[in-house]
């Protein structure tokens, strides 16, 4: 089951970056005036299953890794018509795609751990959008046909490489342990209460 990705979804591949680097951008301006962000926490709590069981594995492979390796795939041969194996095998395209997999889920499995957080929910999702995240990961590869007929898109695996799941345990460390860590001294800078026993201190 392999997605061909063709030229002409250049520009849809390069507005979609581009419009949410402008919503989050926006996000600021939009929480300060409206109840954006309680609507979004309250509208994720209420439907949980559908963002943190299937959500997980669909944004962090399909709409980021897919994306920027859509991205990465057309501007190769783009620059070079006809992109022969050797000249892969040499720049190291192919590994180029499977670090840009291992960053999505490092970055996908920290950033729905925190999401989860913030929502509310307990670490029972937490562990579930981590094992979303780990499978679609083992059973999933970068594909790269090079040559005149070029041809690129992900891979199912029939059997799970289950190395490549590490990133997502990585992303999920990193997060418990910058949450677990010690904790940080809140400083008090308001003025003692005036004191009767002290005469300095009390002004009838």
């Amino acid at each position: 089951m392999i997605a061909q990705i063709h030229i002409p979804l250049l520009p849809i591949l390069i507005a979609a970056p581009v419009l949410g680097l402008l919503f989050l951008a926006s996000l600021p301006w939009v929480a300060r005036r409206t109840d954006f962000l309680s609507i979004t926490r309250e509208h994720l709590r209420r439907f949980a299953p559908l963002y943190f069981v299937v959500g997980p594995s669909a944004i962090t492979y399909f709409a980021v890794c897919g994306t920027v390796s859509a991205i990465a795939a057309i501007i190769f041969p783009f620059a070079h018509n006809n992109m022969s194996r050797d000249y892969v095998i040499q720049h190291g395209i192919f590994t180029m795609f499977h670090w840009i997999e291992y960053a999505s889920s490092f970055l996908g499995a920290y950033a729905f751990a925190w999401l989860i957080r913030w929502v509310g929910l307990s670490w029972v999702w937490t562990g579930i959008s981590v094992v979303s995240l780990s499978v679609s990961a083992a059973y999933r590869t970068a594909r790269l046909d090079p040559g005149p007929n070029f041809s690129t898109g992900p891979q199912i695996l029939l059997s799970a490489e289950w190395l490549d799941a590490i990133p997502v345990i990585l992303g999920l460390g990193i997060f418990l342990l910058q949450r677990t860590g010690p904790n940080k001294t809140v400083v008090d800078n308001r003025l003692p209460a005036p004191s009767r026993n002290d005469p300095l201190d009390y002004n009838p």
